[in-house]
């Protein structure tokens, strides 16, 4: 059988790239907002989402990285509080309430869809530090071997990790899966220079050196959610979305012709995620228009 172009570690590597703040890639997507206390510097929350394509090779390369990581070649974090396991719950009415924040059910279905999971999960809070030789260890890894380090010694990040609420439904042969939860909370190291890192982070990717420090100085790392992106799996462009800006991600087709897409924005604090296999663009923009 022919392997699907776009395969599951692609959309892994994509989705990750959208809770990027999940792991040590969390330093190049936050940025402190608000004095918190004196060891630590305010919190991050997504507002938007910055799409970066990178080629096939550099994607190869980010998936190695990534794997380092889950070793724990770059050390490991702290895990504060265990991940919940999934709860099944009956209605939004009950999602809401296990939550803590309003969950909205789509209100605009096709008629042969219908819901086979409604689930609740807490996240878990983490705490994780690097010194700089294993900062300089990462980039490495990463093949950026001419960068100059920011000017701190160590860095410490602890992640208090969303409740996640997951929707799946079926329609016929295909599938849709709606996901929201509030924005992580992340402190960070105080007097860590932003930009120079998200530079960093940018050239992990594999942007040439002048063009990502151009890109880091005009984006908003206290909002803003790097999306690496494979050009050779799938395409991006912005869209409106719930009375607001998102982004749509179509994946290269599979053998028999069908995509996958996603739908990722964010609205009053809660980032969302809408995917479908097999639904075509416009009535997954429908069932998302259509939450309530």
């Amino acid at each position: 059988m022919v392997k699907p172009v776009f395969s599951e570690s692609r959309w892994r590597l994509i989705i990750a790239g959208c809770l990027a703040l999940l792991c040590v890639a969390a330093l190049f997507t936050m940025a402190p907002v608000r004095r918190a206390a004196a060891d630590f510097l305010g919190v991050f929350r997504v507002r938007k989402f910055a799409v970066i394509p990178i080629n096939p090779e550099q994607a190869g390369r980010l998936e190695s990285l990534a794997e380092l990581l889950d070793e724990g070649a770059f050390g490991k974090p702290i895990v504060v509080r265990e991940e919940g396991q999934p709860q099944p719950v009956a209605d939004a009415a009950e999602a809401s309430a296990l939550a803590g924040f309003p969950v909205r059910i789509p209100t605009a279905l096709p008629a042969n869809a219908y819901l086979s999971s409604f689930e609740v999960a807490r996240g878990p809070a983490l705490h994780y530090e690097m010194d700089r030789a294993t900062l300089q260890a990462l980039l490495t890894a990463a093949e950026v071997n001419d960068a100059t380090l920011p000017d701190v010694e160590r860095l410490a990040i602890d992640l208090d990790l969303p409740t996640l609420v997951t929707q799946s439904y079926r329609l016929a042969t295909a599938r849709l899966t709606i996901v929201q939860a509030p924005s992580p909370e992340v402190l960070l190291t105080p007097d860590v220079d932003l930009v120079a890192f998200g530079e960093l982070g940018l050239r992990a990717l594999g942007l040439p050196e002048e063009e990502a420090r151009r890109m880091a100085r005009h984006i908003d790392w206290a909002t803003t959610v790097v999306i690496p992106l494979p050009t050779d799996v799938a395409q991006f462009r912005e869209i409106s979305i719930d009375d607001t800006e998102g982004l749509l991600l179509e994946a290269s087709p599979h053998e028999d012709g069908g995509y996958d897409r996603m739908l990722i924005w964010q609205r009053d604090g809660i980032v969302y995620a809408v995917s479908g296999r097999y639904l075509d663009s416009k009535l997954l923009v429908e069932i998302a228009d259509s939450l309530r």
